[in-house]
Parts: C-alpha cells; structure tokens; sequence
C-alpha cells in the first residue's frame, strides 16, 4: 500500500527539515504532501527536500488546510502529522500496520496519561472532549484532537465533514467512528515543539463542543469498506500479558556484520530490527515491554527510553555477565505478570499474539514442522518431548511461548529456560503446542540476515 504522510505548515521554516528527514527515516518510498500557509521560507525548504507542496495563501485556515491535505493525498494511506516536531515520527510504521491489518483508521492519543510536554489545563480539557465523544457517541477514547493519525483513503472518500471553522480533527475521528468504520487508538509521547501554537484555546474549545453535537445526526453504519484489504482487525485494547524479548545475543556467529551492537540493534531498512520486533506485538496490542539486556545493553536502553514514542511501555532487566536464557528470565522476575509471552529480539512474524496469548490460558510452546533439525515431538496437541539432542524429532520450536510465572521458580541463577522449563512441563502433560507457519524472519546467521534484509527491503 502506498503511503503519504501529509503536514500542514504555517511558519515551520525551524522544524521543516528536521521533521521531513525524520520521515525519510522511518518512510524512506513516503509521499511527502505539505500545504503551506507561510510567510517564511517553509515551502521553500520542503520543496528542496522532495516533498509535493501546495501552496494556500492567504491562509484559509487549519480546516480547509487539513481538508484539503488529506483528500489530495496520493497515497492509499494518508498519515496526518504536525510539522513541530511534538509527534514521534517513529510511530509511522505502526500505523501502516495497523491499516494493513484490517483498520480503517488509526488514532494517537497523547493523553493517555498526562505527558509533560502539555499544560496541566490542556491535558484536563482533552479528557473532557474525550469524555464528551464517549457520552454522546460511544467513541472509547482520550484524545479526539490528535495530530497524528492513519486514515485508509478509500474510507476519507466516503466521509463528508464540514472544514471551515477550528477543532475538525473531532469530525475527522468522530464521524467514521459511528459510520461504521473500523477505527482504534494507540498510545504515543508527546513531544515538546518546535516554535510557536498557533491554537486559539477558547475558540477551539467551542467549535470542539459543537462538532461533538452536530456529529449526532450522522447516521450510523452508512460506511461502505468493500475497498479496503478485506482483514478483519483484532480488537486492540490492551493484553495484560507483559512479552519479554531476549536481547542480550551477542551475535558471534555474525563477526563483523553486528559491528559492536547487540545483534537486535542491527540496521534493516534505516531502522533497528528490533524496533520491527516490538511493532510486531504492538500492533496487536501487547505493549508492556521487558527487554532482557546485556551485550551492549546502553544502545537499546538509549533508543527505545521508556517506549512512550513507539506507542509501548518499556522496562528493562540487564544481566552484567551472561546467564543464559533462564538466568535472564529469573533476574527479570519482578517485572512479569503472572502470566508472560516469551521470545527472542531476532525473530520476527506476522502472528495474531493476541490470539494466542488469550487462548492459551495454560503454558503454551508455538512449534512448526522441522525443515532441517526439531527438537519437539507433539501428541494430541501437547509436547511430549523437548530434546535439543534429537534433531529427528518432527517439530521445532518456533522462538516464542505463553508461560505462567510459577515456571520462574524452576530456574536457577544461570542456565538454559527452554531446557529446563519445556522438558518438565512435558513430562507433567502441561504444555500444550500451536503449529505455526514458517513465515517469518530471523537474523541469526549472515545468510539469514541477508534474506530478511532483501524481505524487509
């Protein structure tokens, strides 16, 4: 699907090429569309840069600017995003996988909790326009004025809005909510800007009041998604299972290609794989994050911070010597649930975790069939042996599983968590198997970091 991330600008010449190389970044093959309402050089520079910009001057207003940057957008994803630097460009990729997946619309909410980027008064008045299109329209959510969001172009065809007045981000959220339109909302930080708010506060207020109330006489399930994928999206509120990705490889096998980095920290497509990695149990709702770090653990801990900017919540477990697999996970005891999902930072998929995560309420090992060594044998639909010394048997594990908190205990300081914990529950007839495709990415090997950088490309 094609992508264009479309800003309106108004005086932005000191955000423009920072924010345009941000997206250049994360959307290298993005349509840019600017449309600029400046004084200063703001067209100018984004021209130089390769973005498409219209020029609307005199200024008609945020409206019409926004009405007409979405509509004219080429792409078959239009990403909104203001040019001052407040949004995390970051969150791109999630939004594209969001729509991809099913959704025809993908809002950030700032205000999920209070960031500090934002006036305690905004932040209050945002929650009450939030709690206003939940009364009137059923809309569960905390920001209706985002200016950030992913709309599937086929829907924007469909919707009508009025442009002219301030707060249209509401209508723009609102109405193709209750036309029937497969919406849902992620949570992103909030940055401070670049230069001056243009908001006229009391203004915006009672046009966000209004829009609110008119939106009522649109009528409900008129929306029409015959152009759109044909997915059906999972819901996405929140899992409460925390995934614990194990990040501490360090990549011997390699040598120069992991030049120093945590083998999860290696570039793929301008970006770190393992940004891809998180995005992938994101997307489907598993945002609490614990990352098992050691080799060179500062270089993630400096770029992914607390996860606020790739819409997750991030904590962290670092091991000063290696411990193996097990060891990790028992040093990280305090951070899991009763309940957890497992896996490694250098496999990726496409997989509904979700789905797995709340159908298996008991522990659960995803396998698929061997193409060159297994190591499991499944009878009936549970593991019945676990034995890297059998590379006969029909199945291997597929790098992720769902575990209860009491397998933790099993553990000792340093050792191996999928020799120690899969034989036992297979001995005890507890763990169950999902056979997986083989769709997926890994970056252990120079071969297999060769194929999945062509893959990912």
């Amino acid at each position: 699907m094609k992508l264009t991330v479309s800003m309106i600008t108004m005086n932005e010449e000191g955000a423009i090429a920072k924010v345009v190389g941000d997206i250049r970044r994360v959307a290298p093959d993005a349509e840019i569309f600017v449309v600029d309402s400046s004084r200063d050089r703001t067209a100018e520079i984004a021209e130089e840069l390769g973005c498409r910009v219209f020029r609307q001057f005199p200024p008609q207003g945020y409206g019409p600017a926004m009405d007409r940057a979405v509509r004219d957008a080429a792409g078959d994803v239009v990403i909104t995003l203001d040019c001052d630097d407040t949004y995390p460009v970051e969150a791109i990729p999630t939004l594209m996988a969001l729509i991809e997946d099913g959704f025809d619309l993908v809002n950030t909410t700032r205000t999920y909790r209070r960031p500090e980027a934002m006036p305690f008064a905004n932040f209050i008045a945002n929650r009450v326009f939030a709690l206003g299109a939940r009364i009137l329209h059923g809309l569960r959510t905390t920001d209706v004025h985002s200016g950030m969001r992913a709309y599937r172009k086929s829907m924007i065809e469909q919707v009508r809005w009025d442009p002219h007045g301030p707060a249209l981000p509401v209508d723009m959220y609102v109405i193709p909510f209750r036309m029937g339109f497969r919406v849902t909302e992620v949570p992103i930080k909030y940055r401070e800007r670049i230069g001056q708010t243009t908001l006229q506060r009391w203004r915006s207020t009672v046009w966000t009041f209004q829009r609110l109330w008119r939106a009522r006489r649109v009528p409900k399930g008129t929306g029409h998604r015959g152009q759109g994928t044909g997915a059906v999206p999972r819901p996405l509120s929140p899992v409460p299972c925390p995934v614990a990705i194990l990040a501490g490889g360090l990549g011997t096998r390699l040598g120069a290609l992991a030049a120093g980095l945590p083998k999860p920290m290696i570039e793929i497509g301008g970006r770190p794989y393992l940004e891809r990695v998180i995005e992938s149990f994101a997307r489907c709702g598993l945002r609490d994050i614990v990352l098992l770090t050691g080799h060179h653990a500062e270089a993630i801990e400096e770029h992914f911070g607390d996860g606020a900017r790739f819409g997750v919540r991030i904590a962290y477990s670092r091991e000063t010597e290696p411990l193996g697999t097990g060891g990790a996970v028992w040093q990280a005891r305090a951070l899991l649930n009763e309940r957890f999902l497992l896996t490694y930072g250098d496999v990726l998929r496409r997989f509904d975790y979700d789905r797995f995560v709340r159908e298996h309420r008991e522990p659960c090992l995803a396998i698929y069939p061997r193409r060159t060594v297994g190591n499991v044998r499944v009878d009936g639909g549970r593991v019945v042996e676990f034995d890297k010394g059998k590379p006969e048997l029909p199945y291997i594990d597929a790098g992720f599983c769902v575990m209860p908190a009491e397998v933790i205990d099993w553990l000792p300081e340093r050792g191996s968590f999928e020799e120690i914990v899969f034989p036992r529950l297979a001995a005890e007839g507890r763990l169950a198997a999902e056979v997986v495709d083989l769709d997926f990415c890994d970056i252990g090997t120079p071969e297999e970091l060769e194929r999945t950088r062509r893959v990912l490309a």
